[in-house]
């Protein structure tokens, strides 16, 4: 029988500690904190686009844009959360468009994203980018969060710009 000496057994407790001590610096750097928050706001998106896609199945348009945002998801029981999903770090709400076709004066399209904290974020090769030109008698209403950009027609609020972090995005565009 190998006899255990108070040595290693320190040894092994020192170890260990260091283990946990780089663990826990890991876990509390500043890069994988904001990773953490941008797999939040992908998840909402996500949770979104899918009431989105309930809604419309039970009223064949999509939610207008309103003061409430996409309370509207809340209220009727299509969005299951608690509370409505805002940016974990500006509380601001998610951005949302809705395109209505002038010719059929419904909301047959919507774009719905977040403001990723990380440039090179690997989720952005999940998002739907709307890079098509829309339809001249389409008309874009969206909401005025902050987060969003000026125009859900332009390039701050469909992918990037300059001064600010790419947007994850998810929609129905028109083709």
């Amino acid at each position: 029988m190998r006899k255990i000496s108070i040595k290693n057994i320190i040894l092994t407790v020192v170890v260990c500690l260091l283990f946990f001590v780089v663990i826990i610096i890991m876990a509390s750097r500043p890069g994988s904190r904001s990773r953490a928050r941008d797999s939040r706001r992908v998840s909402d998106v996500r949770q979104i686009e899918l009431a989105l896609e309930l809604y419309y199945a039970a009223h064949l348009q999509y939610p207008e844009v309103s003061t409430s945002g996409l309370a509207t998801l809340a209220t009727e029981g299509f969005l299951n959360m608690s509370g409505f999903p805002t940016d974990p770090t500006t509380r601001n709400p998610y951005c949302y468009a809705v395109g209505k076709d002038l010719a059929l004066d419904q909301g047959q399209y919507y774009h719905v994203g977040a403001r990723l904290e990380n440039k090179d974020s690997d989720m952005l090769t999940q998002d739907a980018d709307n890079n098509t030109q829309n339809s001249a008698n389409i008309i874009w209403n969206w909401n005025q969060s902050p987060d969003c950009g000026t125009n859900p027609a332009n390039s701050n609020f469909n992918g990037t710009d300059s001064k600010k972090s790419p947007i994850y995005d998810r929609g129905v565009f028109p083709k």
